[in-house]
């Protein structure tokens, strides 16, 4: 385990509320989330616990020569390489893991099954 890194999840870490009410995100969290200082959060309280997550962003679909495009109407800033990276070899490593589920071979019981139906029998 990595950095308190594990299966792609990360274990909670502890931290405290100020006298204000304010909450510190550690840095490893906000940097894997993508905050950044004046990103909007929206907080709600869900199932005994306090949930934090991104305010969605406001666009506008608008369309770019033969395609549609979403634009921000309020400033983003630009993603990072590594973020970019980091997000295409999660995608990778998940139909990497679908392709192995489908070249699995079948249970017993499905070979049976597929052995009385007639499927699966070798044409001579």
């Amino acid at each position: 385990m990595k950095r308190g890194i594990r299966c792609g999840k990360i274990s909670a870490m502890r931290t405290a509320i100020d006298g204000f009410g304010r909450v510190v995100i550690p840095r490893s969290l906000r940097d894997r989330a993508a905050l950044t200082p004046g990103t909007e959060l929206d907080v709600r309280y869900e199932d005994g616990r306090i949930v934090l997550e991104p305010a969605p962003l406001s666009i506008r679909i608008k369309k770019v020569g033969l395609f549609f495009v979403a634009e921000a109407l309020t400033p983003v800033p630009p993603l990072s390489a590594a973020h970019v990276e980091h997000e295409l070899d999660t995608l990778r490593a998940g139909r990497e893991t679908d392709r192995r589920r489908e070249r699995r071979p079948p249970v017993p019981e499905q070979r049976k099954e597929r052995a009385r139906s007639g499927r699966g029998r070798r044409k001579r």
